[in-house]
């Protein structure tokens, strides 16, 4: 399954609202008050946040393949002892200018 990520980063904010509704209508129904609709709330709102960060980093794996970014391939280098902490430095500084 491939997700393009311009349809997931408009499915997030459908997703994210409908988590928050949902979790407000049924923490309406199960306590009244304020302090009870608080704790309802945080209650159902737990596994589908899980969930949902879950599925993201799955996604994001998804979206690149599992293929490695060029500093993680070079962070990988610097730990075995291929490229030294001046190398390792210039990569990484290489790899942030825009």
């Amino acid at each position: 399954m491939h997700i393009k990520p311009t349809v997931a980063k408009r499915l997030v904010p459908v997703i994210v609202v409908g988590m928050v509704v949902y979790a407000l209508i049924v923490g309406l129904r199960v306590s009244p008050g304020y302090v009870g609709n608080l704790v309802a709330f945080a209650a159902v709102m737990a596994i589908p946040l899980l969930a949902a960060v879950l599925l993201f980093r799955l996604a994001r794996q998804l979206w690149t393949g599992g293929r490695q970014t060029p500093l993680d391939v070079a962070k990988e280098r610097y730990a075995r002892g291929e490229i030294d902490r001046v190398a390792f430095e210039e990569i990484k500084d290489t790899l942030d200018r825009p």
